[in-house]
């Protein structure tokens, strides 16, 4: 009789699976408050971490570019990700610290220090694991630099080949004619044709960006005692060059007498640039004149690509050389084809020194970028 009743016990599949779900239930519950819960605070922790890196790097942004005091780089952090964190009801009490360090040619870096914790309230159903709340940690770190922090030897290698005349889509003038050489998909607008508005050509634009360049580095070194520069231009094969010299007044006058013809081979005037900064004499001259070793730098730039396909890969190979030299190789694809575009990208030190402009005034922009990062540095995040 009692063997009946066990078997029967045991049988009763429908009694099992009651007491089953009554222990397994809260282990359910939570389980799911956890996943939950767990996808809330992946979200949250993103957010408020881009909020705290946009109020680090404004804080650091507005020391070096507005001169702001330590205090009102605070302030202005704490508003920041006040603006920000109000809209979703947050509410945190950062602790900010800025410091500033003095470096050659009294240049100026700065770096802020962010972090604030945030107790998050947890989901109903893990209060079966007695958890109400979790907390987040949120940290961030912005420097930023005023005035040439180091010195510098930059190349500027140029393409000037034919292409270069060709019209960009900004305005020159809207008045005044002048000769359209050609636009691209214009087959209506002739060689030499007088037409208003007047647009500026690729090989203007490319004066006015390296202007914009120069611009930076006399704001960062106003004696020309920490940067040198020196230009070559290339075309259907390497045009003479302008050497490194103190400053940047004989490298904007070689520029500003570029004249756009031939086609293009990129590999000689590469080599020129990799050779000049690579030699021994750079780093001697620099050490006699401020005492400090220099970084250095290409700016390789063209608006199309290689007459021949071997000009690309020699070009390549002299990259790889310059970057296993220490030299940072900037890249900019002013309108250029999917191979060119491709050749530059692989040029490149890394995506963050590889620029395609479209127009104009992406390509100032670029040269204004690179001219900050490389005399100065941007304010960036290294935390």
């Amino acid at each position: 009789m009692f063997k009946r009743r066990i078997r029967a016990f045991v049988s009763d599949i429908g009694g099992n699976f009651g007491i089953m779900t009554a222990v397994l239930m809260p282990v359910l519950i939570g389980s799911a408050g956890v996943a939950v819960d767990f996808s809330n605070m992946l979200l949250t922790k993103q957010n408020l971490q881009n909020y705290a890196d946009g109020a680090a790097l404004a804080a650091s942004s507005a020391l070096a570019s507005n001169g702001i005091t330590e205090a009102q780089a605070k302030s202005l952090a704490t508003d920041y990700l006040k603006g920000q964190m109000t809209g979703e009801g947050l509410a945190v009490s950062p602790q900010i610290t800025v410091s500033t360090v003095t470096g050659v040619n009294n240049s100026k870096t700065y770096t802020v220090d962010l972090a604030f914790d945030l107790s998050m309230a947890l989901s109903p159903m893990m209060s079966v694991f007695n958890q109400q709340t979790a907390k987040i940690s949120i940290s961030s770190r912005s420097t930023s630099s005023r005035g040439a922090s180091n010195s510098l030897s930059m190349y500027l290698v140029l393409d000037r080949s034919g292409s270069m005349q060709t019209s960009t889509t900004s305005i020159k003038s809207t008045t005044q004619p002048c000769h359209y050489y050609y636009m691209p998909n214009a087959s209506t607008i002739k060689d030499g044709g007088s037409k208003t508005p007047c647009y500026y050509q690729r090989i203007e634009a490319l004066k006015l960006a390296a202007d914009t360049l120069f611009s930076t580095f006399a704001t960062a070194d106003p004696s020309a005692g920490l940067i040198r520069t020196g230009a070559v231009s290339y075309n259907s094969a390497k045009q003479t060059e302008t050497p490194l010299a103190w400053g940047w007044s004989a490298t904007d006058n070689y520029i500003d007498a570029l004249t756009p013809t031939g086609g293009t081979s990129s590999t000689g005037a590469f080599k020129v640039a990799l050779d000049a900064l690579n030699s021994t004499s750079e780093d001697t001259i620099h050490k006699n004149k401020n005492g400090l070793t220099p970084n250095k730098a290409i700016v390789f730039m063209t608006d199309g690509e290689n007459s021949s396909s071997s000009d690309d890969t020699t070009t390549l190979t002299h990259c790889a050389t310059a970057k296993s030299k220490g030299i940072t190789v900037y890249t900019v694809a002013f309108s250029a084809s999917d191979q060119g575009k491709n050749l530059l990208s692989k040029c490149a030190t890394s995506a963050a020194t590889f620029f395609y402009a479209e127009n104009a005034t992406d390509l100032t922009a670029a040269f204004k970028t690179i001219g900050q990062v490389a005399a100065t540095g941007l304010p960036r995040l290294t935390q």
